[in-house]
């Protein structure tokens, strides 16, 4: 095995009866399928490895020396549940995804498969019938799922649901030998008020998460919408919240100076209303006559992407699901953006490994930042939250360590990830599933 180590010395949060380490990573320049990847790491090393923020990510490619162009596996994967996990336990708290915006469509088999949106598919509409018969539409026009559930919705009620399995028959006997678009989406988008997502209007080539930091959406002077970073400064429009949103028939007030998305929805909820919910082409039409010129567009609107959702279009309950058996698994581009790909494929590999308290070589010199993790066994059950706790377990780590390395001039805090410091292990991927 041709390999390639890094030192990172991480904080990963835990102590009390407990051990301390430090991590160190390896690139492995030889390919294998994501579970064979993940059985040599563990049983070389600790694991493949977990990523949870851009510095790190930079840090671990750094390791490749430029010997990979393609993608590298990473202890990523996703099960029969849709939802990505680490191979080691540790939280989804950061991710750099290449796309992430999926939508569903039906195969003739009637299994169900994940797609970009922008895609192009036949689909399916339906049609309520007295609210208790629904009538199917095949249409054979080529279409991204957003232009799909726009034509439903204009011409029958809605992209169909399938809430069992004798639905999904009644809808596989329809496709008609072609893969189409359901109205299953994988919905990252929330509403500042809390209500549910239903419509978009993106712009042509949105949502695009240009740098992989567009998480909130402004409307363009056309109507249409535009993801963007949250750090743009753009006028904004606030409205009353009414019936647990926002009402663009209520009051609402345009804000002409320019402000951050956060900065605009603190704004909103100061006096007592919040950032604009959009949910017909009709108030996309009144948003616009708030707004008392043309050359105060672009505006912040209410919507921001946060995690996966996945959800039907027209608001049924997510009550059955029948995915196409193929295990997906994360990999690390080279250009430090993540994919996708089939677990089987053979792909080279990152691996770490933890090491017990660093000895004195490894202590990083003059003004730099040592990082080293905690675990604790899952019976010792106190409530880690408590600050009192927290900092008599940085007193025990500290008398610990002062044995070892010099510490006096040095300093201790925990270090926090959205606000989380002590993570619970769980152990599950697709190498348990097979």
């Amino acid at each position: 095995m041709d390999e390639h180590s890094l030192l990172i010395i991480l904080l990963a949060g835990l102590c009390g009866p407990a051990f301390c380490f430090y991590r160190e990573y390896y690139f492995v320049n030889t390919s294998l399928s994501w579970c064979d990847a993940l059985t040599y790491c563990q049983n070389n090393y600790t694991n493949l490895v977990s990523i949870q923020s851009q510095s790190q990510s930079n840090q671990i490619l750094s390791l490749a020396q430029n010997t990979f162009k393609d993608a590298a596996w990473v202890g990523l994967s996703r099960t029969d549940s849709q939802n990505w996990q680490w191979s080691d336990g540790s939280n989804v708290t950061y991710t750099n995804w290449e796309r992430d915006l999926f939508c569903a469509a039906i195969n003739v088999d009637g299994t169900w498969t994940d797609f970009t949106c922008s895609t192009n598919f036949y689909f399916i509409c339906y049609l309520d019938s007295n609210n208790t018969h629904r009538i199917l539409f095949l249409v054979k026009q080529l279409v991204t799922w957003y232009a799909a559930q726009q034509y439903c919705r204009s011409q029958y009620t809605d992209l169909v649901s399938i809430r069992n399995q004798a639905e999904n028959e009644v809808v596989t006997n329809n496709v008609q030998g072609f893969t189409v678009w359901i109205g299953f989406f994988n919905n990252p988008w929330k509403w500042s008020d809390g209500s549910n997502v239903t419509f978009f209007n993106w712009n042509a080539q949105e949502p695009n998460d240009v740098g992989g930091i567009e998480y909130c959406v402004q409307q363009l002077n056309s109507g249409n919408w535009n993801d963007i970073t949250c750090n743009m400064n753009t006028p904004f429009v606030c409205c009353e919240v009414a019936t647990g949103r926002t009402n663009l028939s209520g009051s609402c007030s345009f804000q002409s100076r320019s402000t951050t998305w956060l900065e605009a929805q603190s704004f909103c909820r100061k006096n007592n209303m919040d950032l604009v919910t959009i949910q017909s082409m009709s108030e996309i039409q009144q948003l616009t006559n708030v707004v008392p010129s043309a050359s105060f567009f672009p505006v912040w609107i209410g919507l921001y992407r946060e995690g996966q959702n996945w959800q039907w279009s027209n608001g049924d309950a997510v009550t059955y699901y029948n995915w196409k058996a193929v295990y997906y698994c994360g990999a690390l581009n080279f250009q430090g953006t993540w994919n996708d790909i089939n677990c089987s494929v053979n792909k080279t590999f990152f691996c770490y490994k933890d090491y017990p308290f660093p000895p004195p070589s490894k202590v990083p010199q003059g003004n730099k930042t040592l990082m080293f993790g905690i675990k604790i066994e899952k019976q010792y059950l106190v409530d880690l939250e408590v600050s009192a706790i927290r900092t008599n377990i940085l007193d025990q780590i500290w008398s610990i360590l002062a044995v070892q390395i010099p510490m006096d001039t040095m300093k201790m805090k925990w270090q926090e990830s959205e606000g989380i410091i002590f993570n619970e292990h769980k152990e599950e991927n697709v190498c348990n599933k097979n």
